[in-house]
């Protein structure tokens, strides 16, 4: 299992992120119940031999109470499905609540730990004391562990920290399902809080590489470090097979005409069979090589056909000036489903005006048998380099049954560099 201790970078980060947003000391809205012991000291064992190592109990403003921690698996097989119990009881011992959880990962390897957490909503007063306990299923199967951290960073925003980084595929064989847990610590290395995503890519060949972002609240005290640990499936062939060949055309900043900044481009369906659930993922590094956002998002076309493109904007939360530079991926499944009927653009205009606000317009025109409702229309923007500017889109009001035509105009804010732009059309048949 990949695993990763890394101590917390906090003012650097805020510096970056969130400028004059965070106070030097923040105010956790979630308490630390330092009144209330585990009832048996740690380590504790149990019947399936997973033992019990750090642990922490706290309620949060919504009055539940949560008992974080890490199971250990010290026997020589391995467990899946692995569940963490816990009883709360009040002085004189009566339970007054249970709750159940699951470690972080799937499947414990020998002499290896996971982060759980279990949770009791809509705690009792009267809690003084709980006990915790593990089980789980042998298993057979095995987890693919090649897997590497590099880039990651957290940023501390009240009482949330946000986990950023990549995970690389270091192994020999395709990964998919890849999942990252994360432990918060403070400076005596006890848990204040756990968490867990999974990799922004679907699928990884060997070398290469994914974003994830993850946010946990509810920290009890002051961040001091992370623990990190990674682990995913060997993806069986059909899947790789499935993974479309769709390629990044070209990808830049830009800026809608409410003032939202993105990073907009194209991606092109290199395969010989229709792509679908097309998304682009992105990483955004300063002048240091920092990576500073993972942002991610599906293309506009439901469906791309061999040799067509789609725009794709991702939203930014960072000014443009603190980017430097960025990797953006695009990844998407072969599919057998066909696009539906036949929609076409006609009688289109364009007009840019001082501002450098393009407008085009024109009619959609059903041009098939079938009738078609939910239709859209895209531009792309291109310069004389036939970079992409901007993109943008609109949806129709109205279905269109067969050769009848409905009016479109989009807005979209580009540059004076602008030379061209292309226009994509999309809907969805009608049921009979």
């Amino acid at each position: 299992m990949t695993r990763r201790k890394r101590p917390m970078i906090v003012l650097l980060a805020l510096i970056v992120l969130l400028p004059a947003c965070a106070p030097a000391a923040a105010t956790p809205v979630a308490s630390p119940l330092s009144t209330i012991p585990a009832t048996a000291t740690p380590p504790q064992r149990t019947a399936d031999g997973l033992t019990i190592l750090r642990q922490t109990a706290f309620a949060d403003a919504g009055g539940t109470t949560h008992v974080v921690g890490e199971v250990h698996n010290g026997t020589t097989a391995s467990y899946s499905a692995v569940q963490v119990s816990c009883a709360f009881h009040d002085r004189a011992g009566t339970t007054l609540g249970t709750a159940e959880g699951s470690a972080l990962i799937d499947i414990l390897l020998p002499n290896e730990s996971a982060f759980f957490r279990a949770s009791l909503p809509a705690s009792p007063a009267g809690i003084t004391a709980y006990s915790v306990a593990a089980s789980g299923v042998e298993t057979t199967d095995i987890p693919y562990t090649d897997l590497a951290f590099f880039r990651d960073h957290g940023v501390l925003d009240e009482n949330a920290m946000a986990l950023l980084g990549e995970v690389l595929n270091a192994g020999q064989a395709a990964a998919h399902q890849v999942r990252i847990a994360a432990a918060l610590l403070d400076g005596e290395g006890q848990i204040l809080n756990v968490g867990w995503t999974t990799a922004r890519r679907d699928v990884l060949l060997p070398n290469e590489v994914s974003p994830f972002s993850l946010l946990i609240g509810n920290i009890t005290g002051r961040p001091a470090q992370y623990e990190l640990m990674s682990y995913g499936q060997r993806a069986p062939q059909d899947v790789v097979d499935r993974r479309a060949q769709v390629t990044l055309e070209n990808s830049t900043p830009s800026r809608t005409p409410a003032g939202e900044h993105n990073l907009v481009g194209e991606a092109w369906n290199r395969d010989d069979a229709n792509a679908a659930f097309v998304k682009a993922v992105a990483s955004f590094y300063d002048a240091d090589d920092r990576l500073i956002a993972v942002e991610w998002g599906y293309v506009w076309a439901d469906l791309l056909a061999p040799g067509a493109r789609s725009p794709f904007a991702l939203n930014l939360s960072l000014p443009h000036t603190e980017i430097d530079h960025w990797n953006v991926w695009v990844d998407g499944q072969v599919t057998d489903q066909p696009i539906e009927g036949d929609l076409r653009v006609e009688n289109v205009e364009s007009l840019v005006d001082e501002r450098t606000i393009a407008t085009v317009s024109g009619i959609v025109r059903n041009a098939g048998s079938v009738p078609m409702r939910a239709i859209e229309v895209a531009v792309t923007v291109y310069d004389a380099q036939d970079r992409v500017l901007s993109i943008g889109w609109t949806g129709l009001d109205e279905d269109l049954s067969s050769n009848e035509t409905a009016p479109f105009t989009i807005e979209v804010e580009t540059g004076r560099e602008a030379s061209r732009f292309a226009l994509y059309v999309q809907g969805s048949a009608q049921a009979s």
